[in-house]
């Protein structure tokens, strides 16, 4: 995200009001009140320094992961890694220069390589249509959203793409997911300028994406689909059984004002859900608008410099954002998905509200507030996480996790589909930072994380900023297995 949106951050004080009558369990070192907290199970199978090269502005990194590949996607560059080596780099590109050399469908031409803003970049890899899928914004002379989509699941060979031209461009934070039956393009303005009901998302039937030969994606079949809230995105659903009717999931956030900081602290907000159909290549809303699904959430603003402490006197990791959810993800969304998104648990504290939902019910399964504390029961401040979902229902939330002591890490907590309903096991640190990241202060670190499920084996996947450069904001990537009782 641009460093003029706004600074959002928050706190979830009471039970979900839709099927669900149980205050959601804190999670943290001790023992929550919904029962005990179980040994972490993850299995570290890799950890390699990602991108290191970006300094002092934001990163928004991004991840996503296909049957041989891992690919980086941040605000610099596009890094391509084979998964048997991920130290190797088998294609590095700026993120313009990228662009500049996909060929769009209009003439045959390519993306102008406009230079500096461009943002919010984000990846999908769909294992169903085995294409990936990206996405970013372009802040320059009302360039839209660029859309790139592959020819193969080898993200190595060639890319063809489009603009989707939105009703405002402005910071248009841009969120690509797929499933069965489409590719779903979700975008918000996030410098407050354009109302919260003015949120779109944008579905294309997935066929129509699936080119090959000289062809390009389709876009004769648009569907806009309006009036959503801010922060909003359609859950990534890789169930291959889902059938050509089956519900796809719009969730987003509700609430009188983007930017909190700017109204009385805390400001209450809540969840909201939508319900979309396929008919044909026609995609609509049928149910569930702006359904509520929490009674109310409050946001704290962030402290007044904007973030929470890292070691060194003065050092802070700027949280400015951290409200934003890294994903919402299922292995069959007409059934349930899982969501995981930054909330502060205090005015200085920053934590991790999550849920389970089954939108057809409608039913919060489960939800929860992941609170980290150290082995000294001091807090943890757990920013930009990110959510995935195996194949047999076990979610993972991977996070930054940065304290007065502790530098900036990477985390992972995960529920075992076997695990007692409303508790994520005790959080383990999977990639330790090695430093504070000091080119300025508050750090500017950058809006996103992102997790993903090797489509391959069903392991899973963490891409975080971690405090590896005092000067350079670095990433690091993780690969991991989790398991349990």
């Amino acid at each position: 995200m641009k460093l003029s949106a706004a600074l959002i951050v928050g706190l979830f004080i009471s039970a979900f009001g839709v099927g669900c009558s149980n205050q959601p369990t804190v999670v943290g070192g001790g023992t929550p009140p919904g029962g005990p907290t179980l040994a972490p199970d993850v299995t570290v199978i890799s950890a390699t320094p990602g991108d290191t090269s970006a300094v002092v502005g934001t990163i928004d990194p991004g991840m996503c992961v296909g049957p041989t590949h891992i690919m980086e996607f941040n605000n610099l560059h596009i890094i391509i890694r084979p998964k048997s080596s991920p130290t190797t780099v088998t294609y590095s590109q700026t993120q313009t220069l990228f662009w500049s050399s996909v060929v769009t469908q209009v003439g045959g031409g390519h993306f102008p390589n406009t230079g500096a803003d461009m943002y919010d970049p984000s990846c999908y890899y769909d294992p169903l249509s085995q294409r990936w899928f990206l996405a970013q914004n372009d802040n320059e002379g009302g360039g839209g959203i660029y859309i790139a989509v592959s020819a193969t699941s080898d993200p190595t060979g060639t890319w063809r793409g489009f603009v989707d031209n939105p009703p405002q461009i402005n910071d248009l934070e841009p969120l690509v997911s797929a499933d069965r039956n489409g590719m779903y393009l979700c975008a918000f303005d996030g410098t407050g300028s354009v109302p919260t009901g003015a949120q779109f998302c944008d579905a294309f039937p997935i066929a129509d994406m699936q080119w090959s030969g000289a062809g390009y994606p389709l876009t004769s079949h648009l569907n806009r689909l309006s009036g959503f809230q801010i922060a909003s995105r359609i859950a990534a659903d890789t169930n291959a059984s889902k059938s050509s009717s089956a519900y796809f999931v719009v969730i987003g956030r509700s609430g009188g004002a983007q930017n909190c900081a700017n109204a009385p602290s805390p400001c209450t907000w809540g969840w909201l859900y939508s319900l979309g159909q396929w008919s044909g290549t026609t995609a609509s809303i049928v149910g569930g608008t702006n359904q509520a699904l929490s009674s109310s959430m409050q946001w704290y603003s962030p402290p007044s410099s904007g973030g929470v402490a890292q070691p060194g006197a003065g050092n802070e990791v700027r949280v400015a954002e951290s409200h934003t959810c890294g994903n919402a993800y299922a292995t069959n969304a007409s059934s349930s998905f899982f969501i995981a998104c930054g909330e502060g648990i205090s005015s200085t504290h920053m934590g991790v509200f999550w849920a389970q939902i089954n939108p057809t019910t409608p039913t919060v399964i489960q939800s929860g507030m992941l609170a980290p504390v150290d082995g000294n029961s001091n807090p943890i401040d757990a920013i930009f996480p990110a959510v995935a979902v195996d194949g047999s229902g076990n979610a993972a939330i991977t996070y930054t996790g940065v304290s007065s002591t502790i530098y900036p890490s990477t985390y992972a907590t995960v529920h075992l589909s076997s695990d007692t309903l409303g508790m994520f096991r005790t959080p383990a640190q999977i990639y330790p930072g090695t430093t504070s990241y000091t080119a300025n202060n508050p750090a500017n670190w950058g809006v996103y994380g992102a997790s993903a499920v090797d489509p391959l084996d069903g392991t899973l996947w963490g891409y975080n900023q971690v405090g590896l450069s005092a000067p350079n904001l670095t990433t690091g990537i993780v690969h991991f297995s989790v398991s349990g009782p």
